[in-house]
């Protein structure tokens, strides 16, 4: 998975540089990959911990430092998805942009919408409202140049279009 993620970020250095198809799956499988372990992994602390703290006769020392690590968990992996964010907003996007390749910038929005999507299961309160805003304005985005295409950018896709239909899935859940 490391190679993969490697290969992904030496592609996106070129300026200029349009994914194809099968770069778009090896991104795509990459990060979800890293991300999903992650997720996963995180639940799996997360449960325990709330199995933790139901239990009264535990030592509070040792509740506190599973919280901490939990937490330390959690904000290294909302570090690695606003990088991966980074890298979409910053260099992929606007080489995509620049390219006026619809299926790219579709693409590039949508996984920007599933990586915060990814975060909200991680937090609450005004960071989670942020997250959902943010998530959402993505797949809109993203979802109205499938859609309409905009001008001097990007044509839309037909109906039937599996980026067209994917975004719309992928919104549809969010």
């Amino acid at each position: 998975i490391d190679d993969c993620l490697g290969y992904v970020e030496s592609l996106c250095v070129p300026q200029g540089y349009d994914f194809n198809r099968e770069e778009r799956r090896i991104y795509s499988i990459a990060y979800k990959k890293v991300f999903n372990g992650y997720r996963k992994s995180l639940k799996q602390l997360l449960s325990t911990a709330e199995l933790s703290l139901a239990q009264r006769n535990s030592d509070i020392g040792k509740k506190k430092t599973y919280a901490n690590f939990v937490f330390n968990k959690v904000e290294e992996f909302s570090i690695m998805v606003e990088e991966a964010i980074f890298l979409i907003e910053k260099v992929l996007l606007p080489n995509c942009h620049r390219t006026h390749n619809t299926v790219n910038i579709v693409f590039f929005y949508k996984c920007k919408g599933d990586f915060l999507r990814y975060l909200l299961h991680f937090k609450s309160g005004e960071p989670k409202n942020k997250l959902i805003r943010r998530s959402g304005k993505a797949y809109v985005y993203g979802y109205r140049i499938a859609q309409k295409g905009e001008v001097r950018l990007a044509e839309p896709l037909i109906p039937s279009h599996p980026m067209r239909l994917a975004i719309s899935l992928n919104y549809s859940v969010y």
